[in-house]
């Protein structure tokens, strides 16, 4: 049996053990995080230790996921370089954090300008669209090495989608320069096509670029938009996991599952801590 055979057959048993849309909403009702913690014992049963508040279970679960992929990586070695750039995303926030510490502190040595005219606006969100860019292009340049792009096209190119319209949004709440907001999309591979990036990012405003890039349902909720991608990331998934199945397609649906039910936990822990109502978690953060 293959690493890929053995890992793939790894996740299958994982992906079974998922929650599903039921038991995630059946979570929001939770009345407090004990309850919430003690709901997802008999999945997580690490959590059992863990102080209930939500800084603690975030913490845990994702301490759980990058074990969970050390072990897929351990199994497939040669594909560690991928598989570490799925892990990449929940970091990159945190990345970007240490990366404005360290250029405030003087600390940042050796920084090519075209990087460091983008640091200098000090904002966090401008930095993680900079890393998030070479991410995408990496993992494309990693799958048409290991010839799975076609299998994984349809999931790449949302990304790119995503990423181009949380650039542009962050882009202009921050007042960054076009010419510099410009390099960091990706204008191959996405449906939205260049053209259309490129005049919704001329705009002053947000709600025009909405407009233009035919997204005006967001105008009153940016929030959503994020959300939105992740539910049709997920439709994705589910087709890419049994096109590709008992094969590295197969691997990487599983982890951004995973990935995306994590997140959900953690919004739900989070709302939960701020007393917001069942209902209210159910319509603005589960997928």
């Amino acid at each position: 049996m293959s690493d890929v055979v053995y890992t793939a057959v790894k996740a299958s048993a994982k992906r079974s053990k998922m929650l599903s849309e039921r038991q995630l909403i059946e979570l929001t009702s939770s009345k407090d995080l004990n309850e919430l913690v003690s709901r997802l014992r008999s999945i997580y049963p690490e959590l059992a230790d863990v102080k209930p508040d939500s800084r603690n279970i975030e913490e845990k679960l994702l301490e759980l996921f990058y074990t969970e992929l050390s072990e897929f990586i351990k199994i497939a070695p040669s594909y560690r370089e991928l598989l570490e750039l799925l892990k990449q995303e929940f970091e990159e926030e945190n990345i970007a954090k240490t990366i404005l510490e360290k250029y405030k502190k003087g600390l940042l040595n050796e920084i090519n300008e075209e990087f460091k005219k983008i640091i200098e606006y000090e904002v966090p969100g401008v930095v993680i669209s900079f890393i998030a860019k070479n991410r995408i292009l990496k993992i494309i340049e990693l799958t048409k090495k290991y010839n799975i792009y076609n299998v994984l096209k349809s999931y790449i190119s949302l990304k790119i989608d995503e990423h181009n319209v949380l650039t542009i949004i962050r882009g202009i709440k921050n007042n960054i320069r076009k010419d510099i907001l410009m390099k960091l999309l990706i204008l191959e591979g996405g449906k939205i096509d260049k053209k259309i990036l490129s005049e919704a990012l001329k705009e002053e405003n947000i709600d025009k670029a909405l407009s233009i890039l035919s997204m005006e349902e967001y105008k009153d909720n940016q929030r959503a938009i994020e959300r939105d991608f992740e539910k049709k990331l997920i439709s994705i998934l589910k087709k890419m996991y049994y096109e590709d199945y008992v094969g590295l397609g197969e691997i990487i649906a599983y982890i951004e599952m995973k990935k995306i039910e994590i997140k959900n936990i953690i919004r739900i822990a989070i709302s939960i801590e701020k007393g917001i109502i069942p209902s209210t978690i159910v319509q603005e953060f589960i997928i």
